[in-house]
């Protein structure tokens, strides 16, 4: 088993590395694009939802070390073997964090919890994404931003050789239909659609209602 997670994660690992290599941008660019959009402070209780690897959070940490002592982080994913490996990179983090195990439509959190929600890379490929975004500003504090982000290909990218390569290479980034973005609640306060990647992938940038 142990030999399975490292190699699970190793692969998960390259293919975050392959996409930037086809779309021409080194990864901390990648990241830089959209994690930029977290609005971070002292004392921030954070939530990335599909953590992965945690590679998101090892470049929060990198980039904002004066702030890393003072966070909570919590990750949920839907897989064991990614959250062990996870585990490891928090901690020689020094964060105080914890990992669950859970789904994005169903998250175990009491409303408006967390200062920080954001989730990369697979709202695409959710049956029901307008649940998705619902649980993820639920779970947020009034007034604060959620950032959701994922790869795609556009009809006017596709034909394009980047386009054709990435169809090849990641065949799960195709163009959605129908878009995220027709799944943003009405009652966001503010919401914007950021291009990302050269045009290879996109962010929704939504604020909380200070409603609660």
């Amino acid at each position: 088993m142990e030999q399975q997670t490292r190699l699970g994660a190793r692969l998960y690992d390259m293919l975050e590395k392959e996409f930037a290599e086809i779309v021409g941008l080194e990864p901390d660019r990648i990241r830089s694009e959209y994690l930029d959009a977290l609005e971070l402070d002292q004392g921030s209780l954070i939530l990335d939802v599909g953590i992965g690897t945690a590679s998101e959070i090892r470049y929060l940490c990198e980039k904002n070390p004066e702030m890393v002592s003072s966070w909570s982080v919590c990750g949920v994913d839907i897989s064991v073997e990614m959250l062990r490996v996870a585990r490891k990179k928090l901690k020689s983090a020094g964060l105080d964090y914890i990992l669950m195990v859970g789904l994005v439509e169903n998250l175990p959190f009491q409303d408006n919890s967390f200062d920080v929600v954001f989730h990369t890379g697979a709202i695409n490929e959710f049956r029901d994404q307008r649940l998705a975004l619902s649980e993820l500003l639920r779970v947020a504090k009034p007034g604060s931003r959620v950032v959701v982000t994922d790869e795609w290909i556009t009809h006017e990218n596709a034909e394009q050789a980047i386009g054709k390569e990435l169809a090849r290479t990641f065949p799960s980034i195709t163009i959605p239909s129908p878009t995220p973005f027709e799944a943003i609640p009405p009652s966001v306060s503010e919401s914007e659609i950021k291009t990302l990647w050269n045009g290879y992938g996109y962010s929704m940038i939504m604020r909380k209602s200070m409603e609660k």
